[in-house]
């Protein structure tokens, strides 16, 4: 079983994409409700495309995140990380997810008009160096089961 993470990724996007760069360095996507009710607990993440000439080393972070409800403090939990190597290449990494959706399965959302986001970060892996010229496309991320393709 294979769920989308949803259609509309927050920040710069286009249809689906979610588009980081130096200086919109992270973004994220909505998590459907049928995700956080399924027995899903891998997430793959697909880059499509990266702009990296001078090759700058850069790691993934990714969260979920419950946000939008503006009676309560917005909550996170990690979902885990990824470093591209080489920083040029776009490719397909897979993270456990499980704990994750676990927590965010406790937060109760969409009581009080919240939702949870999933928060891809961008981050240099060698943070004194300034960034350079970086441009990474993400793809709808790609929720599965266990050993499900």
């Amino acid at each position: 079983m294979c769920v989308t993470a949803g259609l509309f990724a927050q920040g710069m996007q286009d249809a689906g994409m979610l588009t980081l760069t130096a200086e919109h360095s992270s973004g994220s996507f909505p998590v459907p409700k049928s995700t956080l009710a399924t027995t899903a607990s891998q997430l793959e993440i697909t880059i499509t495309d990266i702009v990296n000439k001078d090759s700058t080393p850069f790691s993934v972070f990714v969260y979920l995140d419950e946000e939008g409800n503006p009676s309560t403090k917005t909550k996170r939990t990690v979902v885990g990380n990824f470093s591209v190597f080489p920083p040029d290449r776009p490719g397909k990494y897979l993270l456990n997810a499980r704990k994750a959706l676990e927590k965010a399965r406790e937060w109760e959302v969409g009581q009080a008009g919240g939702e949870v986001r999933l928060r891809l970060e961008m981050k240099r892996v060698h943070e004194s160096r300034p960034w350079t010229d970086v441009e990474v496309k993400v793809a709808t991320p790609q929720w599965k089961a266990d050993g499900i393709e």
